[in-house]
Order: structure tokens, then C-alpha cells, then sequence
């Protein structure tokens, strides 16, 4: 497993200011191309997440997660994840940057019979009267030190971040650094920032005994190194996450992932060199707060 991209503490993100490189997205980036903007980017989400439920890996992620009936989900794509977490009678918080993602998702759970209520980010402090209304979409990013401000310590059963991603207009911002300086690592380097990110939440959001569901892409020599790959889980995670987790080998799956990669131009995994090859998989982790 290709390991990540030095880290800077998300604080020093938080205390960056924005890009002022975002007049720059017009222009052909020498490797990526043209940018795709927040709303090409959720309907080419859209694309591939259809080709991920008809494979069942969102059931199977699902399943990974156990139970937990109070949910924060970290990103909900266009929906599809959050119709599986639904599917088991979980109570859902999506924490969406995208206002696009989140429109879509609210307008496929509609069209199936699912009430949701877009809400501000000053009501995640009355959640704990929450009652019948199975999902609830704040439109925020997960960076951002006001959830703690506003949701109540230990109210959630587990916090959930299945394949992070988002368009580059917003990683510019985030690593406010203008689109045509972007490198090939960046993409895995705000990945890692949002999964940091969430274990932090996690540890003022997330009860005693529940855990942060983590579902990323990797990329392994063969199906013969999943179990090998499983240590090397234990070993990252486990250090991202921090002491207040217990992360063990038993807490992390692989699961093969073909379909859907070659049907979308999100791409999924970091680039290797042509030399490299390799089977691309699913991985799944869920850390428990001790």
C-alpha cells in the first residue's frame, strides 16, 4: 500500500487563507486537464456510485459498519451511501461540503418515499430531540472546528467516511494552492486530511464503544497480500486515529474492486508509475473509541 503524503496538522489548514488561485479553473492543467466544478463532480459521482451499488459494495460497507443506529456520514456522493445506511433503519447526519452532492442525494431519497430536512449548521445543536426524521444534511465541510461548537459530545453511535473525494475547486481551497500548481499527491493528501479530520469529530461526536467507519481505495500486488495489507491498516490507522481508538486486525476488510473504476473520470486511486501493477481494492476499518 503506497503510504500517504507527509501531513500537516488540519489546524494548519483551518488557520490558511483561501486560495487565490481559483480564477485559475478555466485554464488545461498540463496532467489533470480541466478542472471539474462542484456540479459535474456530483453528477459524475452519480455515475459511478450506480456502477458500486449494482457491484453491492455499498451493502457491503454497510454490513461492515454493525450496528449503530445514529449515524454522522461524512460525505454523501449522490446518495447511494446514504440509501444503504438508510436500508438498516439507521438514523443519518450528513455532513456534505457540496452543495451539489447534497441536493442530489436530497432529490433521490425524495423520489423513493425519504423525507430529509437541510439544516443550518447552528441546528446541529438541537439534534437531541431528533425523532422519527431518518436523514438530516448539514452543507458544511468536515474541517471546519464549528461542529464541535455545536454538536453535543457523545451523541452518536459512529461516524462513517466511505471513498472521500471532492472536486479540485475545493481542494485549491482547502490546500489553498491555486489548481494549476496541483501535484499528483494532493487528491491523497486531502484525503488523509479528511480522515484525520474525522477521527478528530469523532472523539467529541462518537459514544464510548462506537467507532469511525473508514472505506478508502488502495491498490495491493495481488489478492494473495490482502492479509498483509490488513497489518498494514492496523499500523497507519491506528496512528492517524490516535490513543483514543483501538483499531485491530479483525476491524479491517478488503474487498476486490473492479467494477465501476474504468466507468468514471473521478479518479479513484493514486497514480502509479506504468511499472507498477497491482490489483485495486476496497479497504474497510472501523475504529473503536476505548
Amino acid at each position: 500500500m503506497a503510504m500517504p503524503p507527509r501531513r500537516r496538522p488540519v489546524a494548519g489548514y483551518l488557520e490558511r487563507p483561501p486560495s487565490s488561485g481559483k480564477n485559475d479553473m478555466n485554464e488545461i492543467h498540463p496532467r489533470f486537464g480541466q478542472a471539474m466544478t462542484a456540479a459535474q463532480y456530483s453528477s459524475e459521482w452519480e455515475r459511478s456510485a450506480a456502477a458500486f451499488s449494482a457491484a453491492g459494495h455499498y451493502t457491503w460497507m454497510n454490513e461492515r459498519l454493525g450496528k449503530a443506529d445514529k449515524i454522522i456520514e461524512v460525505g454523501c456522493g449522490a446518495g447511494a451511501s446514504t440509501e444503504a445506511l438508510l436500508s438498516t433503519g439507521r438514523q443519518v447526519l450528513v455532513i456534505e461540503s457540496n452543495q451539489s452532492c447534497a441536493d442530489r442525494t436530497c432529490e433521490r431519497l425524495n423520489a423513493k418515499g425519504i423525507s430529509v430536512e437541510l439544516i443550518s449548521v447552528d441546528q446541529l445543536s438541537n439534534l437531541s430531540a431528533w425523532q422519527g426524521l431518518k436523514v438530516k444534511i448539514v452543507v458544511i465541510d468536515v474541517i471546519s472546528s464549528d461542529l464541535e461548537l455545536h454538536l453535543q459530545p457523545g451523541s452518536f453511535d459512529a461516524l462513517v467516511c466511505w471513498m472521500t473525494g471532492t472536486h479540485p475547486h475545493h481542494i485549491s481551497e482547502i490546500l489553498s494552492k491555486p489548481y494549476m500548481s496541483l501535484e499528483g499527491g494532493d487528491m491523497a493528501l486531502y484525503r488523509s486530511l479528511v480522515q484525520e479530520r474525522c477521527y478528530k469529530l469523532g472523539n467529541h461526536a462518537v459514544k464510548v464503544g462506537g467507532g469511525v467507519h473508514m472505506v478508502d481505495r488502495a491498490m495491493v500486488r495481488s489478492w494473495s497480500d490482502k492479509d498483509w495489507m490488513r497489518e498494514e491498516l492496523v499500523t497507519l490507522l491506528s496512528t492517524v486515529a490516535g490513543p483514543n481508538y483501538v483499531l485491530t486486525k479483525g476491524d479491517c476488510y478488503l474487498r476486490r474492486l473492479s467494477e465501476g473504476l474504468n466507468q468514471s473520470a473521478i479518479k479513484y486511486v493514486a497514480q502509479h508509475p506504468a511499472s507498477v501493477t497491482g490489483e485495486v481494492v476496497l479497504t474497510s476499518t472501523v475504529a473503536h473509541l476505548a
